[in-house]
């Protein structure tokens, strides 16, 4: 059992060591160069192989040519002497026949071989030059030159070159080429796995990164700080991580949050709930109990309402119902619902521009948006304050634009004040503060309605909520 288990063990390493990127990246790159560099070493042998071969040919063709040239000037016993001597330290053999076949030199013993070739040659009928070798068969490359004068036949030449230098030649530059061959592809593959090790290692780092990250690890950067993609995908984790442990402190936080917000209320109502159900309370009193548990009764349905619109925005399921609206009516609305709320802080609700208009919109969800925009302002101003809503109608869109006198945001926490489970100061009071959920929530709306919101604020200066919509 243990040798079987070694086994699945070994054989498991094995398919992940062949399952490695760097491992294909180098097998690919090594068989692709390799392919290159032997087509360019065939080409290049065969291109020196031709060039041997015909300069060996092209000079023994032009030495039979200038025997033929010579001897068909004065074709006598002395000149094929003469001849013959000069090929007597050559690398090359001379037979010269007469017209008749009949051998009258050599420049040595003719072999068997050389038999043969003049055999198959001499009846050819062919007054030009002639070759005939076969390099890997053949002992010889044999050249054949006729001697003419005045159109008459007077014999014949054969040049007779061994073909075993040259095919020794050959073999040695082949074997030089194998050699290169051999060296280049250990280079080859010594870069290969370099480049391969160079490109994967910042892979596995950041593969590192992601394990970490998935265990909770959202804290961390990488080393890598290449111009390149790899950089840039480094980028983009330190970025994703970042966010995550972002959102993972606005959870813990929000989740507090929730928890403190749903045991006060709760507290407060069994207490509440308890006193009022006393026979010794008051009427009064009992009515005061009544009015706190309806008020915390209140505040725990906005929070599961803000919760379950939270929901059906993560799961995409909130959805939006246009109709034609008139914008003037539904701000007049919007501004009746809240004036008894700016009256307990002596606040006024300054509307702005000409909204005498109608848009494709949802009423009910606009009306939402305006509500809780109002609100905020109205929950972080100062008392006696103004609050400023204005509407401006474009050609292709129209704008709300809502302004407060309140302490403003810094510019740290601006950019995220729409983000989900955001809250600018998490110790705020239960008075003024909420779940961070609101803003998120209206940024969703007007996000369905195909508009865009933004908000400016200069600490201790106020701030403003601009919101753009299309009017379909």
């Amino acid at each position: 059992m243990g040798k079987l288990r070694n086994l699945f063990v070994k054989n498991d390493k094995t398919h992940r060591f062949r399952d490695k990127i760097s491992v294909k990246i180098s097998f690919l790159y090594l068989i692709l160069i390799l392919l290159i560099e032997l087509w360019l070493f065939v080409g290049f042998y065969l291109f020196i192989f031709n060039s041997v071969i015909n300069n060996q040919v092209n000079s023994l063709v032009n030495r039979g040519e200038n025997f033929s040239s010579v001897l068909s000037m004065e074709f006598d016993t002395n000149m094929v002497k003469h001849a013959i001597m000069l090929e007597k330290n050559s690398s090359q053999e001379i037979v010269i026949q007469n017209e008749n076949h009949d051998i009258i030199g050599s420049s040595n013993a003719v072999t068997a071989q050389m038999q043969t070739h003049i055999k198959s040659l001499e009846n050819v009928n062919s007054s030009q030059k002639v070759l005939h070798y076969q390099l890997f068969k053949d002992d010889y490359i044999v050249s054949m030159n006729r001697i003419e004068k005045d159109g008459k036949i007077l014999g014949t030449v054969y040049l007779f070159l061994e073909t075993k230098p040259i095919r020794q030649t050959l073999l040695q530059i082949g074997l030089v080429f194998l050699l290169l061959l051999f060296l280049t592809f250990i280079l080859t593959a010594i870069l290969t796995y370099y480049l391969s090790r160079k490109i994967t290692k910042p892979l596995l780092e950041l593969k590192d990164t992601t394990e970490k990250i998935a265990n909770g690890a959202f804290d961390l950067t990488t080393d890598i700080h290449s111009q390149d993609e790899i950089g840039d995908l480094a980028h983009a984790i330190e970025n994703l991580a970042s966010r995550l442990n972002q959102l993972q402190k606005q959870r813990n936080e929000f989740l507090s949050a929730v928890a403190h917000e749903l045991r006060t209320p709760l507290t407060l109502i069994k207490g509440y709930a308890d006193f009022a159900s006393r026979k010794n309370v008051s009427e009064n009193q009992r009515s005061e109990y009544l009015s706190i548990i309806k008020e915390e009764i209140e505040r725990l349905t906005k929070l599961v309402e803000n919760l379950m619109t939270l929901a059906r925005l993560e799961e995409n399921e909130f959805t939006i119902s246009k109709k034609e609206t008139n914008l003037a009516e539904l701000i007049q609305q919007v501004a009746t619902d809240i004036t008894l709320l700016l009256k307990d802080k002596q606040m006024l609700l300054n509307i702005q521009g000409n909204a005498n208009f109608s848009a494709q919109i949802d009423p009910v969800r606009i009306q939402q948006v305006l509500t809780n925009l109002l609100m905020n302002a109205y929950k972080y101003s100062p008392e006696k304050s103004t609050i400023t809503l204005s509407v401006r109608a474009d050609k292709a869109d129209f704008s709300i634009v809502i302004r407060d006198e309140g302490p403003g945001i810094s510019e740290e926490n601006l950019p995220h004040i729409f983000d989900r489970f955001y809250r600018v100061d998490s110790s705020r009071t239960r008075k003024t503060g909420g779940f961070g959920l609101g803003l998120s929530i209206v940024k969703d709306i007007i996000s369905l309605h195909g508009g865009q919101i933004s908000a400016e604020s200069i600490e201790n200066q106020g701030t403003k909520i601009k919101i753009r919509l299309p009017y379909h």
